[in-house]
């Protein structure tokens, strides 16, 4: 659980960072324009509804594990997973931040550079 728990926060840092896997060998011939526009394709019609459709799912799974007050019910300790069910939701609350944040640099790209 607590691998999960750092998976799922550090998505957003790695996204910030340029971590996440591209296809490089496609990418790097063509020119910068169409790299930003397939980039912002990639967003609009992959990472967001990605993205999106995690947190509204996994907002309502958090709160069914809070409103049950959930625990492991595994072992004798027992521990409470809903603190650790919380983090999904605000992780991919994150990555939504750092993707609109990626999209507007790639806006802002687009304005500066002259057309093609």
């Amino acid at each position: 659980m607590i691998y999960g728990f750092f998976w799922i926060m550090g998505g957003a840092y790695t996204l910030l960072h340029g971590g996440h896997t591209s296809i490089d060998s496609i990418v790097m011939r063509m020119s910068p324009h169409a790299r930003t526009y397939l980039a912002l394709g990639g967003y609009a019609l992959l990472f967001f509804p990605f993205v999106l459709t995690f947190l509204f799912q996994s907002v309502e799974f958090a709160a069914y594990s809070w409103g049950h007050l959930q625990t492991t019910g595994e072992t004798l300790w027992n521990p409470p997973v809903y603190p650790l069910k919380t983090a999904i939701p605000v992780g991919f609350a994150l990555l939504a931040l750092q993707g609109i944040s990626e999209v507007t640099k790639l806006i802002k790209t687009l304005k500066r550079a002259p057309h093609e």
